[in-house]
């Protein structure tokens, strides 16, 4: 355990608590009707359906090389942060059983980053696969418009969204984030409403007086 904790090791041990901290709250997730997924895309301009999204430029060479371009922005990162805490950890461990001391934490994140760098491929290349395999039936977030979804968690209020269910065409459930359309509307939980658009990860819906 000191071992993990040393200075020199404290960039990989943090990454790597970070990933299982990301793995916990999505775990919970899936019992309490929230995710992180959804937050980030609320939060993040630049992931759009939690997806990386990048049209033009180097960037976009870059995450099409890492395979990394149409994966969930949370797969992404927890991809990453493994990648780069067992490099980190597996380095030095090899340093130390050949000198008994470790590198600074510095040197060893910088050439830990390299050795991640194709781990991150290859296990992107891995998800990818998966995911398309598993998205052959998958629905746009976009065709949730002018289906009716249930208040589960919250009260909705217009700049304060609630959680909400919305059943897919497939039978599937899906969980996204509400807000009425009016300024005076509100819903409770176990109201049912109609989506009516989407905005930066928010839908916005009317009271349903048909469901």
């Amino acid at each position: 355990m000191t071992w993990l904790l040393s200075s020199s090791n404290f960039p990989f041990t943090l990454a790597l608590t970070l990933m299982l901290m990301i793995g916990l709250i999505e775990v919970l997730g899936l019992f309490f009707g929230a995710s992180l997924s959804h937050l980030m895309e609320s939060l993040l301009p630049k992931i759009h359906g939690s997806h990386l999204h990048v049209e033009h430029g180097l960037f976009s060479e870059i995450f099409s090389w890492l395979k990394i371009k149409e994966l969930p922005f949370i797969i992404v990162l927890i991809i990453s942060l493994l990648a780069f805490g067992m490099s980190g950890l597996i380095l030095q461990m090899m340093v130390y059983n050949v000198s008994h001391s470790l590198l600074p934490s510095f040197i060893a994140s910088i050439t830990a980053l390299f050795i991640a760098i194709p781990m991150i491929r290859m296990s992107a290349k891995l998800c990818s696969n998966f995911i398309i395999k598993e998205e052959t039936s998958a629905v746009s977030q976009d065709s949730f418009i002018g289906m009716p979804a249930l208040i589960i968690l919250g009260k909705a209020e217009k700049g304060s969204p609630a959680q909400a269910k919305v059943v897919d065409s497939h039978n599937k459930q899906h969980y996204i984030m509400v807000e009425p359309m009016e300024e005076t509307e509100f819903f409770n939980t176990g109201n049912t409403v109609l989506l009516i658009e989407r905005h930066k990860g928010i839908y916005f819906a009317i009271e349903s007086t048909l469901y």
